[in-house]
């Protein structure tokens, strides 16, 4: 079955009663459905459109990034695309530092025009089909660290002992950090602005992570808004001023307490402009 048919039946499913729609698939359903499925359009656009893409974003950031990574993948590894279908849980693209792969979930994205089919499936994901752009923006955020400085993430486990269940608060920082640095590549394409505050962080250190997938699961997951949009905000003003230097001060200086954000990020550009 064909991309276009496929994503028509999903959309056309989903606009039905609820009672007829059931028969074939719910939300969660239809995400699984199209992240085990390859999108033949999205993987052609990534392809043709990269390069530029990827101009576009040295244009707007303002320093000479790296050439397109070598391998890049449109389904995302077999173990991710269990997940969705156990859990509902969406990763809509990812960029695995240790294997040098960026993937993309294509049957998740959407094309820039936005053409029928991907109108039938952001109907049948009630809306969280992700454009294509956006995501390789953020992808490519992280592909960009790892490749300023390929070692720095293992250099900073063996130092600070991150698997140590006491350091805790590193492997989080470096999370909100590291998907802090993938928002600003995005956002500085998309023109979101920054929402979040400094007072918006959690006053306590356990309400940084989940703590049932901590406790069951041995999972580190931080809750979205915390990552994404509190991540953008404490990159942001460091990467906004010193660019490239900016980047290399976060990642080699990891934050060792969660209730002290702000404080590391007036830090950061106080260290950097004496450098300067």
């Amino acid at each position: 079955m064909n991309k276009y048919l496929r994503r028509t039946i999903i959309g056309l499913c989903a606009a039905l009663p609820l009672a007829t729609a059931t028969l074939f698939l719910k939300t969660r359903d239809c995400c699984a459905y199209l992240s085990n499925h390859k999108d033949e359009d999205v993987e052609e656009f990534v392809i043709e459109n990269i390069e530029q893409l990827i101009r576009d974003q040295e244009e707007q950031v303002g320093f000479s990034l790296f050439p397109p990574p070598q391998k890049i993948e449109f389904m995302l590894p077999e173990n991710l695309r269990d997940e969705v279908v156990k859990s509902g849980w969406i990763t809509y693209g990812l960029y695995d530092f240790q294997e040098n792969v960026l993937y993309l979930n294509s049957g998740m994205l959407t094309l820039p025009s936005f053409d029928l089919s991907d109108i039938a499936a952001w109907v049948g994901t009630m809306g969280i089909a992700k454009n294509v752009k956006d995501t390789l923006y953020h992808e490519l955020g992280h592909y960009y660290c790892d490749r300023l400085y390929e070692t720095m993430l293992e250099d900073i486990a063996a130092k600070d002992d991150l698997n140590d269940p006491f350091r805790l608060d590193k492997m989080v920082s470096l999370n909100i950090i590291h998907e802090g640095i993938g928002e600003y590549f995005e956002r500085v394409m998309t023109k979101e602005e920054d929402s979040f505050e400094d007072r918006d962080w959690p006053m306590k250190g356990e309400e940084f992570v989940d703590l049932e997938a901590l406790i069951f699961d041995q999972k580190i997951l931080v809750p979205e808004r915390l990552k994404y949009d509190g991540g953008y905000h404490l990159v942001k003003p460091i990467i906004d001023q010193y660019k490239k230097e900016g980047i290399l001060y976060l990642l080699h200086h990891i934050p060792d307490n969660l209730l002290e954000l702000p404080e590391y990020q007036q830090k950061a550009l106080e260290e950097l402009s004496q450098k300067n």
